[in-house]
């Protein structure tokens, strides 16, 4: 593995050297830590291989939406699955749900407590109590899914 080390045009090379000797257990524990949380493929897709990413992630999430939306109940608008930095899902007051495309590299059930806790966001357009209930009775074991999903880098 390689770490690229980024300094301003001012500092010299020995500081940065030295910063880098002094933080290394710091620096080999965020690498470990990044290891250990990226459960997809990190690489730079190009436009063709993104697209054909994207479509495959619209079959598997559309479908998976569409069976958990029918079996318990939910009515949404449509689905649009795109490439998100910060999120997994959402849901537009509108009825509209979100999903990044890079769910479908995530396990089952982590897939499945995402799509629910936006369909329960039909019903209950906040983090309430009442919200969370709603999880729990879809997801009784949601909270241990919330935990590893927050784990894992987007």
């Amino acid at each position: 593995m390689k770490i690229l080390v980024t300094i301003p045009k001012r500092l010299s090379e020995k500081v940065a050297e030295n910063f880098v000797r002094e933080r290394q257990a710091w620096l080999l524990k965020k690498i470990d830590e990044l290891k250990n949380n990226q459960i997809y493929p990190r690489k730079i897709l190009t436009a063709k291989d993104y697209q054909k990413e994207k479509r495959r992630a619209q079959k598997i999430i559309k479908e998976r939406v569409s069976y958990l939306g029918r079996l318990y109940g939910f009515e949404f608008k449509k689905i649009s699955i795109r490439s998100q930095r910060t999120r997994w899902g959402s849901c537009s007051q509108a009825g509209n749900l979100n999903f990044n495309y890079k769910l479908i590299y995530l396990p089952d059930k982590i897939i499945d407590y995402v799509i629910v806790h936006e369909l329960c966001h039909l019903d209950e357009f906040n983090h309430s109590r009442r919200f969370w209930f709603l999880v729990s009775e879809i997801i009784p074991d949601y909270r241990i899914l919330r935990r590893e999903l927050k784990e894992i880098t987007l």
